[in-house]
């Protein structure tokens, strides 16, 4: 039986802009241009157009995901 659940990715990817931290969980360490779709898929998803100038925040990716 399969099942849709798909488990919490934990593996934490670190990018930083200046001061700000955004946190990408992900099944495996990423590459350095997986992080940069990361990066932007996150800044589309709040719909922003740059980085915050400080603070934090978490996007979870099924990069590395493996049925």
């Amino acid at each position: 039986l399969m099942s849709d659940h798909i488990p919490v990715p934990s593996v934490k990817n670190i990018v930083r802009v200046g001061d700000f931290t955004l946190y990408v969980y992900a099944f495996r360490p990423l590459t350095e241009y997986e992080l940069k779709c990361s990066a932007a898929q996150w800044l589309k998803e709040t719909k922003r157009r740059s980085f915050p100038k400080s603070g934090e925040a978490s996007v979870f990716t099924i990069y590395g995901f493996d049925q």
